[in-house]
Order: C-alpha cells, then structure tokens, then sequence
C-alpha cells in the first residue's frame, strides 16, 4: 500500500519533471519554481504548489491518489499562467510516472480559477489523477 514515502516521491518525480522541461523553463523562467503544499509568503513569481492525497484502498492492485498543483502568476494578464497551465498538462496527462516501489499513470482530471484580479495575483488549480500500480503485483501478471 502506497505511504507518505510514496507520495513524497511522486512529488519529487512530478517537481523534477516539471522544473527540468525545457519548455516550462522558457515559459515560466529558470529556475522554474515548485513547492510542496505551501510557497513562501515573499516567492517570486510565477511558481507552482502541489498537493496529493491519497484515496482508500479500492482494491489490493490499484490505490488512488489525487494530485494538485496550482499555478501562480502575477501581471496585468494571465498570459504566461496560462501558457504554464497548458504545458503542465502535456507534461502530465497520460504520463507514466516512477513513485517509490509503484508504476503510476497520470490523468488530467480538470482546473479552476482562484484569482484576485482585483490585485493582479492569478491562480489556476489544476487536478490530476493518479493510479498506482504496485510493481509487484504488475510482474506477476505479466508472468501469467
């Protein structure tokens, strides 16, 4: 069963991936910024946070989780925040991710809007689905 080491480096995979792609690093500047569950009061923008949490057991081969990274912008527009968004998902939809002793596929749940406009901060929240499959259980099928 998947344990907070497990989604401590599903964190850390999905951080590296995305502060290491080439593109994000255009879109978003070098050193892409990514923190887990809290950025500090005084970051520099933009950045993102991440969350994940995961479900109870379903079933022995398969757990859950839900991942959330929000992306944090500030500026008169939401140009480069939704540019970012938009490459967070190419880089995670669908995307087989290493996490621990599990074999995990990433889907694109869905996003919504947090911003205060009023103040010029954006944030888009964005929601993905992780299964995690136990690497264990994946070789005894396949030596069916």
């Amino acid at each position: 069963m998947p344990d907070r080491d497990t989604m401590q480096a599903l964190i850390e995979e999905v951080a590296a991936l995305v502060t290491g792609d080439d593109e994000m690093q255009t879109i978003a500047g070098t050193p892409v910024r990514f923190c887990h569950v809290w950025a500090a009061q005084d970051s520099e923008f933009p950045y993102f946070v991440s969350q994940a949490a995961l479900h109870p057991n379903i079933e022995d081969a398969l757990q859950v989780a839900d991942l959330r990274i929000d992306v944090w912008d500030e500026g008169s527009d939401q140009l480069r925040l939704f540019a970012m968004r938009g490459r967070l998902i190419e880089l995670l939809h669908k995307r087989t991710i290493p996490a621990a002793e599990f074999r995990t596929a990433c889907y694109f749940a869905g996003d919504f809007d947090l911003s205060q406009p009023e103040v010029e901060v954006w944030r888009r929240c964005l929601s993905f689905t992780v299964r995690l499959y136990p690497i264990t259980e994946i070789a005894a099928m396949q030596a069916r």
